[in-house]
């Protein structure tokens, strides 16, 4: 027809195919859909890619570092290396994660090493450990699903990853253990707590009776009074022997002493307590090995909500050091367990932390409000221990905190409410408290505000001699360099010295 006009054919430069006219991609369909599934899983490989010298090499080191490099420098791939960001996605770390697993020390986590030969389809007969022989396993698909890593964290979508299952039934002991603590075999990978070596001359051990599991159980009770009341810098020793003298209590008695998983609870309450004043002196290692054997006594006490304590205890450890993905999978232990709202809220709040930590806001605050919408539901059920939620300040105290992260404005509002209605028990708390409320400060550049609400910090921390409120004191002061010679700041660097702040820093 005279006049019209024929658009010039076009090709999909991957396969050559024509373009359909309505395709406003540049590739064509299946194309397209094989590009998708090369950003979310591996490649199939022939069984000739793992004997390359390099790969050969790597897997004779048991280093899994060397093996993922190796596999991605594999000329199979084609002239170029497959990029760290891609390969990390397949196996639920950054780029900044996997850099450092590249170059550092042989990592020796059994479950992550598990999850990520798993991800690349690295055949068990060139491994240094066994993978899991799912038929010899009587429920394989749920029991593997506690493994942490098995489904990848994608911190770098717009997808959230929720870690908690939108449900909560009950649950016995035995259908908990097959969930829970037959499968945390690799999770908590030694050395755990009960598995250290006893002193040339252990104490006396005693009869375990009804009457010797109150005294231990209000031993912790006292502990965690006293931790309480004078922190932990003051009573970490002894709660330590405690707990460890609990935990080989509970090694040498007797597996058929009905006694015994009571025992188990108690010795994993106690290692929590022991974990969370670790992470309040500052060693945050030892935090989450303490907390690693708190669950693995929890579950093997059948007590669900204090496992889900001892998790989220791990993951926030994780969430602190910047390691995001560690937390997620971490968390993501819980998804095959029917968990109470109360239990439910508390891993949502440790699940936006660990959001947060990779400085992704918006799904860490939808995941607050998930958490809110759990602790509504908390009333209408009993009161569980340990993760126990009386109203929503439990959230709120996170939100701010999160907030305060951020420089957000609205944290100010948050943490004078909090101020107003926290009892005067918890003075520790006060001390994170003013620190948030003086980061927030220094975001916004309010000098005057924030030194005042910082000195409040460092003077209430010295009744408590926490090191990591120290290091959140001085991160928010470091933050006022470029105000150093303001009165304001000139009056709290006084403070900061004659409290001898940094010296406490320097002598954990």
């Amino acid at each position: 027809m005279a006049g019209s006009h024929f658009p010039s054919p076009r090709y999909c430069p991957s396969c050559g195919s024509c373009l359909a006219r309505d395709n406003t991609d540049v590739r064509c369909s299946p194309c397209r859909q094989k590009a998708q599934d090369a950003v979310r899983h591996p490649p199939k490989v022939p069984p000739e890619f793992w004997h390359t010298d390099e790969l050969r090499n790597g897997l004779a080191s048991r280093h899994i570092g060397v093996v993922i490099r190796a596999y991605r420098h594999h000329p199979f791939h084609g002239p170029r290396p497959l990029a760290q960001e891609l390969v990390g996605n397949w196996l639920g770390l950054t780029q900044a994660q996997l850099s450092r697993l590249e170059h550092s020390r042989p990592y020796t986590n059994l479950d992550r090493l598990i999850a990520w030969a798993l991800a690349l389809h690295i055949p068990e007969e060139h491994l240094w450990f066994k993978l899991p022989n799912a038929q010899s396993n009587p429920e394989p698909d749920v029991a593997f699903a506690s493994l942490s890593l098995t489904q990848p964290c994608d911190l770098e979508t717009d997808g959230e990853f929720s870690a908690i299952p939108e449900d909560g039934e009950d649950m016995d002991r035995t259908e908990f253990l097959v969930l829970g603590g037959s499968a945390l075999a690799s999770f908590l990978a030694s050395p755990l707590v009960h598995d250290w070596k006893d002193s040339k001359n252990p104490p006396a051990t005693p009869d375990l009776t009804d009457v010797t599991l109150d005294q231990v159980h209000a031993q912790t009770e006292g502990f965690r009074w006293l931790d309480r009341k004078d922190g932990s810098s003051a009573h970490m020793k002894a709660a330590t022997r405690h707990a460890h003298n609990l935990t080989r209590f509970w090694r040498v008695t007797d597996d058929t002493h009905p006694l015994r998983p009571e025992l188990a609870e108690i010795a994993a309450d106690a290692c929590q307590l022991v974990a969370a004043q670790a992470f309040d002196q500052g060693t945050r290692l030892q935090a989450i090995e303490w907390y690693r054997c708190s669950a693995d006594l929890a579950a093997r006490a059948g007590n669900q909500d204090l496992y889900v304590f001892a998790v989220c205890g791990v993951a926030y450890m994780h969430a602190k050091n910047g390691e995001a993905g560690l937390a997620l999978s971490d968390l993501h232990q819980l998804s095959a367990l029917p968990l109470s709202a109360a239990a439910r809220c508390y891993a949502t709040v440790y699940e936006a932390h660990a959001y947060a930590s990779a400085r992704r806001l918006d799904p860490a605050f939808r995941a607050l409000d998930r958490a809110m919408a759990y602790s509504e539901q908390t009333p209408h059920e009993a009161p569980p221990s340990w993760v126990g939620i009386s109203h929503n300040s439990f959230v709120e105290r996170h939100r701010a905190n999160i907030l305060a992260q951020f420089g957000e404005s609205e944290a100010l509002r948050i943490l004078e409410r909090l101020d107003q209605d926290t009892p005067g028990l918890f003075r520790d708390y006060r001390v994170t408290l003013g620190a948030d409320q003086a980061m927030t400060y220094a975001h916004l550049g309010q000098v005057e505000p924030c030194a005042a609400a910082l000195t409040s910090a460092v003077l209430l921390n010295q009744l408590f001699r926490s090191i990591e409120r120290t290091r959140r004191i001085l991160d928010v002061r470091a933050r006022l360099d470029p105000y150093q010679d303001s009165r304001p700041v000139k009056a709290l660097d006084e403070v900061i010295q004659a409290t001898k702040v940094r010296e406490l820093l320097r002598g954990r």
